[in-house]
């Protein structure tokens, strides 16, 4: 009996590692993402970026969870959360392609202006960049619950496991988080 504790005690303990760590890894690359495309001008650059740092991402905690995976079965779990969550998905491409748009007309303004449009450049770009940090943070959220649960999504199945997370996640309070933070790492306080 005592043995059995101890093991239990030593599981739940290096699940919690284990969880901390991966929390950490979803915050440092949705903020990597997040800076990418705040300095980043060009809208194609920061779609393709984005998908390959979310790929990078699920592959990350894969492995950080002992269930590695190639890039196609990453490809595959994102073309699942991006049909689960449906409206996120076209939502955040819309924004995606909105901001990305106004910042490549800001940025070459500034050129022309000799950036006086750059006040308003770095105002989108935070802004889209923010959008992008909180899509990666919640596939993070995700894909680490499908991993946590051995690579399923349970009885209930992706659609509801993944809106459940999506829901419970604190929009305002990580799109904050964000903003504070990447406007230390650009030096924007």
């Amino acid at each position: 009996l005592y043995t059995d504790d101890v093991q239990a005690r030593l599981v739940a303990r290096k699940l919690e590692i284990r969880g901390r760590r991966a929390d950490d890894l979803i915050w440092q690359i949705a903020l990597t993402k997040a800076v990418a495309v705040a300095v980043n001008p060009l809208m194609l650059a920061d779609m393709v970026g984005g998908l390959a740092v979310d790929v990078g991402l699920v592959i990350s905690l894969s492995k950080l969870y002992g269930l590695p995976m190639t890039q196609q079965e990453a490809l595959k779990l994102l073309r699942t959360i991006a049909i689960a969550t449906g409206s996120l998905s076209i939502s955040e491409l819309l924004i995606t392609l909105g901001l990305s748009s106004l910042k490549s007309i800001l940025g070459t303004a500034g050129l022309a202006t000799g950036g006086l449009s750059m006040a308003p450049y770095f105002s989108v770009a935070l802004t889209q960049a923010a959008v992008a940090g909180f899509a990666t943070y919640a596939i993070g959220q995700v894909t680490r619950t499908y991993l946590v649960n051995g690579a399923h999504w349970g009885a209930q199945g992706p659609k509801t496991v993944i809106a459940n997370i999506v829901n419970a996640l604190d929009e305002k309070s990580i799109m904050a988080r964000l903003k504070h933070d990447l406007k230390q790492k650009l030096g924007r306080d």
